[in-house]
């Protein structure tokens, strides 16, 4: 009896682990075009670096994310890529609110030496201000390469950048 319990109690640990594994990663979306899959797999040109936004998350109503005034819409599931020359440029968030009041914007520079490949993402955490007030705050972070790629890979693309200009856009992303 104590062997069947036993046995019973790995089973669970091991199907938490697998479950638990399966949350944090991406899942694939659809609307790939052959704009995304060039893409994800982009080599920065000489004295230029790369910058990839995704962002995970779904919502009512889109954000706004720029590099140094190069901005997009962007939604969950998604994903933008800025070539720039090689420096430190400004990535802004911008994140509705209910009013013009309770918009909300994240800001980080960005350091792009040139042949470098960087990833952001935007992270939410909650600002307990009483036992019934809360207020979202929100970061731009980092990711290492190999995650961040994984991200890239599985999200669409919404917008792509070089030096500061939309080269392409999938507005049907938003729709």
């Amino acid at each position: 009896m104590k062997t069947s319990s036993m046995n019973t109690m790995i089973m669970l640990v091991i199907g938490l682990m697998a479950l638990a594994g399966c949350a944090s990663s991406p899942k694939a979306v659809g609307s790939y075009t052959a704009e995304d899959n060039e893409a994800k797999n982009l080599t920065p040109a000489e004295g230029k670096a790369l910058v990839y936004f995704f962002y995970g998350r779904s919502s009512s109503s889109n954000l706004d994310i720029s590099l140094d005034g190069a901005k997009t819409p962007i939604n969950g599931q998604m994903y933008a890529v800025w070539e720039i020359p090689a420096g430190t440029p400004t990535l802004e968030a911008i994140v509705p609110g209910a009013t013009e009041f309770e918009t909300k914007t994240a800001k980080t520079s960005v350091d792009a030496p040139a042949g470098s490949i960087q990833y952001y993402r935007l992270l939410s955490y909650a600002k307990e201000e009483s036992a019934t007030v809360k207020e979202m705050l929100y970061q731009l972070s980092p990711i290492g390469h190999s995650d961040g790629k994984e991200y890239v890979q599985a999200f669409a693309l919404i917008s792509r950048f070089r030096d500061g200009e939309r080269i392409y856009y999938n507005e049907a992303l938003l729709q």
